[in-house]
C-alpha cells in the first residue's frame, strides 16, 4: 500500500479548530476509486478531497471529492478547500501520510 501525505484542513476560516474540516490526500494518482471511498470513510470528514497531477509533468492537478458514502460531483465548495494547501511552495512537505 502506498504511502501519501495528507492535510486536514480547516476551511473558510483563519482561527484554527474552527470552520469546516476537511481531508486532502495529495499525488492520489495511484489510488483506486475504491481506496478513496475507504479512505474518505476513513477520515470521516464531510469531505475527503484526491489531488490527481493532470499529466505527468504538469504544474496543473484535478482534484475529486468523496464523503463517506459516495464521490461528490465538482460543486462550488469543496474546490475551494483544496487551493491552499496544493499552492504550496514546491519541495515542501506535509507533516502528515497516510498508509493507504
Amino acid at each position: 500500500m502506498p504511502q501519501l501525505p495528507f492535510l486536514l484542513v480547516d476551511a473558510f476560516t483563519t482561527q484554527p479548530l474552527s470552520g469546516n474540516p476537511c481531508a486532502v490526500v495529495l499525488d492520489a494518482d495511484a489510488l483506486t476509486p475504491a481506496k478513496r471511498q475507504q479512505a474518505a470513510r476513513e477520515f470521516n470528514q464531510s469531505e475527503t478531497a484526491f489531488v490527481n497531477q493532470a499529466s505527468p509533468g504538469s504544474l496543473e492537478f484535478t482534484v475529486r471529492f468523496f464523503t463517506p458514502a459516495e464521490e461528490i460531483p465538482w460543486l462550488a465548495t469543496p474546490p475551494l478547500r483544496p487551493s491552499r494547501p496544493c499552492c504550496t511552495p514546491a519541495g515542501s512537505r506535509c507533516p502528515l501520510v497516510a498508509q493507504l
